[in-house]
């Protein structure tokens, strides 16, 4: 996508073990809320997208629009969860 990469996290702890760390560690956080930016995240991504999802002709102006509405009512909802993407935490430390 665009020249990165969104599945390396799994990966990264054998990239750090290749290039010689040491006590690796991995952990996975994924924020969840009822209120807040954490329910804003999947508007604000649509809104960031649209240009290039319009551009590569996979959808409309008009569609977004809708979808963006959507999304911002059930930011608003009070009843209803979000959650950001998966974040992997991955360290290590260089042999001494």
């Amino acid at each position: 996508m665009n020249g990165c990469d969104p599945d390396i996290g799994p990966r990264l702890p054998l990239l750090l073990r290749r290039v010689g760390l040491l006590d690796i560690g991995v952990s996975i956080a994924q924020p969840l809320g009822i209120e807040g930016e954490v329910k804003l995240i999947n508007a604000v991504t649509m809104e960031n997208l649209a240009g290039t999802l319009i551009g590569l002709g996979l959808t409309t102006r008009d569609e977004v629009d809708r979808l963006l509405q959507a999304l911002y009512d059930f930011a608003a909802d009070p009843e209803t969860v979000a959650g950001m993407p998966r974040v992997v935490q991955t360290w290590g430390r260089k042999a001494a």
